[in-house]
This record gives structure tokens, sequence and C-alpha cells, in this order.
């Protein structure tokens, strides 16, 4: 042991990094799979409105809500083959719900809305947790609940209606509703997607990220944009409008993936063809003490250069530096390192894996204590059943009854031969109890 004011000994190594056997070819590697995935963030996913990767998913975001539209019945002839708008359209009134409001006079004035950010400012609309609970809150009360600068505002709308004869019924349906209008959402809405000379035009406005709507509580900040100084909540808002949704998310994630696929494998090739280890211990999983921290130097490289370029790329606006973030880079860096820190303190993998064991063991041995149970109360129910009658007897002759019916069910041997009365007559008489086996 050391304090603070002593020099620590040659071998001592940070938190995150005391438990591992990284060499410094794993630290070396770990860094260049981040930054690969760094460069093609940089170079490759841009701005939402100015990414080839983006564009790739908006495709497939198309392509997706289509396929969605007609496994939920929409049957388009030759003219509407193709037409996401149309598809839209189609969802929108088969998945209809209350709490679609999309202009401040709808809000009574509470809230600044429009079209461009409703999808965000209203919780229910949140591909999470978060917006599955107030989709289907407000689907069953009647309200429809909205979060914007800092605070929550909750109206009520029109009654709603929803399918069900039971509260698990209307719940069930209240779901369907939540995915089905969401994925009417993915891609626009059907007035901002049409056809011109054959071809979809324009992007319109997607869904938010998941947890994306916890920004609208972030009202502090005084970030410079253009002559202005606004706070996050504020910038959060004007980023999605300008295309920073779940289809440009999708775009973001690829070189995540690709700097998370990279590390691993190099793992695994030096863990086999290096180490000499078998094909099925080169498997990557988060057990592995040397893996875990690759995959967060990896997610350390790529943050860098990504914060990196959008500083320099944003000529001090703020909201251009947002833009170029890749947040789901840096919420999967942040929590990797909050599990590695939990696992450092006392309750990582292995505790938890521990604790699910005990508690395995646990269900076990109830498990059998309840078939122990049931095997007692099967082999006393006889003795308990003699007593009962025992206890009701009201005279010598039922008494009597009742003991020569009980050593009969039971199958025990009298301790006399032949007749009870002359046995008992017979001064050398004895009665033998043996012991049932």
């Amino acid at each position: 042991m050391y304090t603070t004011n002593q020099t620590p000994p040659p071998d001592a190594k940070p938190l995150l990094t005391q438990h591992t056997h990284c060499d410094r070819y794993d630290y070396l590697i770990s860094a260049a799979c981040g930054a690969i995935g760094g460069i093609i963030d940089i170079f490759l996913v841009n701005l939402p409105k100015n990414s080839s990767f983006c564009a790739i998913s908006d495709s497939a975001a198309d392509k997706l809500v289509i396929k969605f539209a007609e496994l939920s019945g929409w049957k388009p002839n030759l003219l509407q083959k193709g037409n996401i708008s149309s598809a839209i359209g189609y969802l929108e009134k088969s998945y209809k719900i209350n709490y679609d409001q999309r202009y401040s006079s709808e809000m009574q004035g509470l809230l600044k809305m429009s079209t461009k950010n409703h999808h965000m400012l209203s919780l229910g609309h949140s591909p999470s947790p978060i917006g599955l609970f107030f989709s289907v809150l407000s689907q069953l009360t009647s309200t429809s609940s909205f979060l914007s600068q800092g605070e929550m505002v909750m109206i009520p709308t029109r009654d709603f209606g929803l399918s069900g004869d039971s509260l698990i019924e209307r719940i069930f349906f209240g779901v369907v509703n939540w995915f089905g209008h969401l994925m009417s959402d993915f891609a626009g809405s059907s007035g901002s997607r049409g056809m011109r000379d054959g071809k979809n035009y324009g992007r319109g406005t997607g869904i938010i990220l998941p947890f994306y709507e916890l920004l609208s509580l972030c009202k502090f900040g005084k970030f410079q944009v253009g002559d202005a100084r606004q706070d996050l909540a504020t910038i959060a808002v004007r980023a999605f409008q300008e295309g920073y949704d779940l289809r440009f998310g999708m775009a973001l994630s690829v070189p995540v993936l690709l700097a998370d696929f990279l590390t691993r494998f190099f793992w695994s090739f030096r863990r086999h063809f290096q180490y000499g280890k078998k094909l099925k211990d080169c498997i990557p999983n988060q057990k592995e003490d040397d893996l875990r921290i690759m995959l967060i130097v990896s997610g350390a490289a790529l943050c860098t250069a990504d914060i990196l370029d959008a500083a320099f790329r944003s000529g001090g606006n703020f909201l251009t530096f947002f833009l170029r973030l890749n947040l789901p880079a840096w919420f999967l860096f942040v929590w990797r390192i909050f599990k590695e820190l939990c696992f450092h303190i006392g309750m990582g993998e292995r505790e938890l894996a521990a604790y699910e064991e005990l508690n395995n063991a646990l269900k076990d041995a109830i498990r059998e204590l309840k078939s122990m149970e049931a095997d007692f109360r099967e082999q006393t129910k006889p003795y308990l059943d003699a007593v009962k009658k025992l206890s009701a007897a009201s005279s010598p002759d039922e008494l009597n009854q009742v003991l020569f019916e009980m050593t009969s069910k039971l199958k025990l041997e009298l301790p006399w031969e032949g007749d009870f009365n002359e046995h008992m007559s017979n001064k050398d008489g004895i009665l033998r109890f043996k012991q049932k086996r």
C-alpha cells in the first residue's frame, strides 16, 4: 500500500488496467482500429445533409417502412409501387394516435412547436422505454405529454378508445399503435415525402435517437451559435431539425460498429495464432479483461478523432460542432468506462454472475424443500386421518373400531394374537409392539 504523497511501486497500474494482460501491441492495435473508425466518421459520415452514409441509411429506412407497410396490409397499385409517401400515408391512417399535435396552436400556446420538431418534443414519439411508457399512458388516459425547455407539459386530448376488453389487452394494442406510428414517422411524414419525375424527393423529419429527448432537460450553458448564445436544450432541438435523427444515427453507427468489429477480430486473431488458444476460447466476450480494455481504448481513439474534427471544422459555431459529434460513439465509450469502473469497485460481471449462481442455488433448494414437504404430507396423511378419527370417537366400541381400521390401513402388526378380550383376560398375556421399518 502507498499513500498519495509516496512514489507508487513500478508495477502499479491505473484502476482500469490493473487486472488486464494487455501488452503494447494490444493498445496499438485497438487504437489503430479506433482511428480507422474515426477516419471513416470524418470523411464519410460528415453532416446529416452532406453524408455519403446517411444517403444509404435513408434509402434503407425507406425500404424498411415500405416493407412494414406491406406487412401491415398496404397493397399498392402500379403507380404506388415503391412510393414511400403512399406507404407512409397508409401507416399514418392505420396507426392513429391522440398525441400527434404538430403546432403551437394545438398546444394552447404552452410551448413553441412545429412539424420540424414535434417528434422530439412529444415524449410518445421516442423509440425508447420512455417513449413507450408515455405513448401507452397517453392512449389510456387521453392525454398528450411533451418535454420542452426543461419542463414537462401535459394536455387533455380527444377521447381515445383503445381496443381490448381488459387492461392487459388495451396495453398490448397501445404498444402496437406506438410501434406502428413510429414506423410511419421513421422516414418522415407523407406530406414531406412526395414523387417528382418518378422519384421520391425531400427527406422529411424522422424520429429521434433513443433517449435523445432527455437533452430537452439540459437547460444550461451559453454556447455560441452565430451571433447568439443558446443553451444545450435549444441546440439539441435545432440539431434534430437539421437532420440529426435516427436515420443519421444509423449512419453514425457504421464507424462505431466497424471499430468494434476490428478490435474484436484482432483480439481473436492474436489469441488463436500467436498464443495457440483453441477457437472456442477465442470467441470475444465481456468476461475477457483485456478485450474490454482494448474496446475502451478503441472507443477513446474514435471519440478523440471525432471531437477534434468537430472542433476544427465547426468554426466556433456550437451547433455545427454538435452536428458533427458522433453521439452513439460517445454513449458507448462512456457506458463501457462506467461498466469497467463498476467491475473494479466490486459490482462487476463476475460478482453479478456469482449472485446469479447463488440465486439459482437458492431456487433449487426451495424446490427441493417443496418436494420434501409434499412427500412428508403424503406420508403423514394416513396418520393425521387416524388421529382425527380417534379424536371423534365417542365410545369404547367406536374407539376399538377406529384402532382396528387404523392398524389395517397402516399395515401395522398387532401386538397380540387371537381375540383381544381373551388375550387381555390372560394374566400371562404380553403385548409385543414392533417398530415398522
